[in-house]
């Protein structure tokens, strides 16, 4: 599995949690997708991935998930283009299969990010 160095073997500290929706049946944010979050997602009916981390892990997402990957470094902020990128992905007359779920590694920062100009 592709994994960040930094990535704890065990999955993310327990004061998190690794998925929840933003809008139910809509959006949803997560941590990094490991095989048990993959699980999540497929009970939870996501259609739709998009990764905003800078470690593209599409060779690990089963392929009944449609994936994207926009590379935001950690600690960082979106470009213009990524932005743009992004609101493509997810506009509602795009061909996106909804729910989605947005992820980076901890499912905070880029996604948070992400999500808060989603929303916005």
């Amino acid at each position: 599995m592709v994994r960040p160095w930094y990535w704890p073997k065990e999955g993310q500290p327990h004061r998190t949690v690794p998925f929840t929706w933003i809008i139910k049946g809509k959006m949803g944010v997560s941590w990094w997708p490991d095989p048990s979050v993959i699980e999540i997602y497929r009970r939870e009916g996501i259609r739709t991935i998009i990764n905003c981390s800078e470690f593209d892990n599409q060779q690990e997402i089963p392929k009944e998930f449609k994936y994207f990957n926009i590379n935001i470094p950690d600690y960082g902020t979106p470009t213009d283009v990524q932005l743009k990128r992004f609101f493509k992905i997810t506009s509602e007359g795009s061909d996106i299969k909804y729910p989605i779920v947005v992820h980076c590694v901890a499912g905070c920062g880029r996604s948070g990010i992400m999500i808060v100009a989603w929303a916005a």
